[in-house]
């Protein structure tokens, strides 16, 4: 970690203070100032940053031991208890904290009531820790000076009264000597009651360790067991799950194949109809193309016909006007009969030109006709070939999506057979890790059989110390006191061996658990991860499969809406086809009423021709 100069943590402290928005804001700020300022070991400025923070959150335990550990660099003991215990109330969990007290108050000779009271709420919460095992040895040694002083205060008060008794020098100090002894005695049998009561502490400590550790042994292996069962559950579930989603999918692939044969089979009848429909309606076009052309060779007839007529009348005219004028005297009595034929002939003038023009005007609407009905037989050609066009598109588009989606098909069968063949694999795992547990637990409970060897042959050598002792009380001090001083120093020496194996074994205990448990949960999270990838990977290909599948849904949607509008078109050809043909009839009838117009015309060269014969016979006559 970089470590900032003064000038740079209050530089940024009065950054963040003015970005703050309210006061309340920069009093929540001051417990991170006040851990930069403790780096700098500026504990006034960290003491007053946390306070600050605590006037706003007063039932913070991190405030409070931080405060704690303040007062501590500063050598202030007793505001230092203060914080921590208040820290300790607000949050029972700190165990650490609670260890701390006691060490904090050991270690500055604080020896009432309250190192006594942290102490041993330190040995119930770590029971056969060696730390708490140092703790009270200390507490020990600062109670000792006060024993001393006790039994000196012991001897000095009883010495009076052996003086008062006796008054030899020798007696005097026998007495004495027999009372130190006593003291001596009483210390040693006190320090042995002590050591017996660590020695049965540790034997329980012991006990509840083998009955820890087969407790944690049989629920980490029922816990990691059931965990495995569960997700090998889970993920049979999910295999299932799959296995349904591929055979619907199996199935709607089926049912899409079905749909796609009879939109082939309706698209060959479609192409079948409009080959039929365009050869009906060029046969049709071809018989109407000859009505055409006889029509129009029978009107350019009738166009030569009506020009010799005109002609023709313009001569007879001339003719008459003359012959008229000769004889006005004496065709008087036909002159009736000549206003009759001009107002005849008038009309007929008349009915040639109405005729002429509505000639002109149907010819004129036959052609159009004719152009429009050119020009949609021209699109229906292009739509049409476009339609086959599309069509031959669509199905080239509708192999390769088909083939891709075997080939994915395939790819997940293969991945679902990989993930069977990693489950195997990781069954066969458990079984090798199941093994292994075993053998370490055999192990392990051989160097418990062999600590209680030692502590049996511990329990050997306390007798021996028992006995030692009712020696040493009935021989005397000046020589047995070398021997007692001699199984003392070995017993705690034999103690301390103790300890250091139980220490070492707890440690190698808890090393073992620590290690196979880490690496059996980073095999099982990594053969999880593995799987859920495998599933993510799956589930991402069951996404893009289900994308294709809509996608594919869309075009045949489309393709259906382009046959039902190809229907719809082939419908309104037809009607318009229809419309055409029945104009055409119509045109037809009417050139046949051109036919009888004809048949008028031809009655009406004769009723000429008979009024010439009438004309020359008169003038023959006359």
């Amino acid at each position: 970690m970089l470590r900032r100069s003064k000038a740079e943590v209050e530089c940024y402290v009065a950054s963040v203070q003015a970005s703050a928005a309210s006061q309340r804001e920069k009093s929540l700020k001051g417990f991170q100032f006040a851990k930069l300022y403790f780096e700098l070991k500026e504990y006034e400025l960290a003491k007053r940053y946390v306070s600050t923070y605590l006037s706003v959150q007063k039932r913070d335990p991190r405030a409070h031991r931080f405060l704690g550990q303040i007062y501590e660099a500063e050598d202030n003991i007793e505001k230092a208890f203060g914080c921590y215990r208040r820290s300790v109330e607000l949050n029972p969990m700190q165990k650490d904290l609670v260890l701390k007290i006691a060490e904090l108050l050991c270690n500055n000779a604080v020896t009432d009531e309250r190192a006594k009271y942290w102490v041993e709420k330190s040995a119930k919460l770590f029971p056969g820790s060696p730390a708490v095992y140092k703790l009270k040895e200390q507490l020990l040694d600062c109670k000792a000076p006060s024993l001393a002083e006790l039994h000196k205060y012991d001897v000095d008060n009883t010495l009076p009264s052996h003086l008062g008794k006796s008054q030899s020098n020798s007696e005097l100090e026998v007495a004495h000597q027999n009372l130190q002894h006593e003291t001596k005695m009483s210390q040693l049998r006190e320090t042995l009651r002590k050591m017996t009561d660590e020695n049965n502490e540790l034997r329980s400590s012991l006990n509840s360790l083998r009955e820890n550790n087969e407790l944690l042994k049989t629920q980490q292996h029922e816990t990691k067991m059931s965990q495995l069962r569960e997700t090998l559950r889970k993920m049979t579930d999910e295999n299932k799950q799959h296995e349904t989603k591929m055979s619907q999918l199996r199935e709607t692939l089926r049912k899409m194949t079905d749909e796609n044969n009879e939109l082939r089979s309706s698209l060959n009848s479609l192409r079948e109809n409009n080959e039929l429909l365009k050869t009906q309606h060029e046969t049709k076009m071809s018989q109407l193309r000859e009505t055409l052309r006889k029509m129009t060779d029978e009107n350019n007839e009738l166009r030569s016909s009506l020009n010799s007529l005109r002609e023709n009348n313009e001569l007879l005219k001339t003719q008459h006007e003359t012959k008229m004028s000769q004889l006005r005297e004496t065709l008087r009595k036909m002159t009736d009969e000549n206003n009759e034929l001009r107002s005849s002939l008038n009309s007929l003038r008349e009915n040639n030109e109405l005729l002429k023009t509505q000639h002109e005007t149907k010819m004129s609407q036959l052609r159009e006709t004719l152009r429009k009905m050119t020009d949609e037989n021209n699109e229906l050609r292009s739509s049409l070939n476009s339609l086959r066009e599309n069509n031959e598109l669509l199905k080239t588009q509708h192999e390769t999506k088909m083939s891709q989606l075997r080939e994915t098909l395939r790819k997940m069968t293969d991945e679902n057979n990989e993930l069977r063949s990693s489950l195997n694999s990781l069954r066969e795992n458990n079984e090798l890790l199941k093994t292994q547990h075993e053998t370490k637990m055999s192990q392990l409970r051989e160097t418990l059989r062999k600590m209680t060897d030692e502590n049996n042959e511990l329990r050997s050598s306390l007798n021996s110390l028992r006995e030692n002792n009712e020696l040493l009380k009935t021989q005397q001090h000046g020589t047995k006191r070398s021997q007692l001083r001699q199984p003392f120093r070995k017993m705690t020496d034999e103690n301390n061996e103790l300890r250091s194996s139980l220490n070492s074994l707890r440690e190698n205990n808890e090393l073992l658990k620590t290690q196979q448990h880490e690496t059996k949960m980073s095999q099982l999270r990594e053969t999880l991860r593995k799987m859920t990838d495998e599933n993510k990977q799956h589930e991402t290909k069951m996404s893009q499969l289900r994308e294709t599948l809509r996608k594919m849904t869309d075009e045949n949607n489309e393709l259906r809406s382009s046959l039902n509008s190809l229907r719809e078109n082939n419908e309104l050809l037809k009607t318009q086809h229809e419309t055409k043909m029945s104009q055409l009839r119509e045109t037809l009838r009417k050139m046949t009423e051109n036919n009888e117009l004809r048949s008028s015309l031809n009655s009406l060269r004769e009723n000429i021709e008979f009024l010439k014969t009438q004309a020359r016979l008169i003038i023959s006559c006359y």
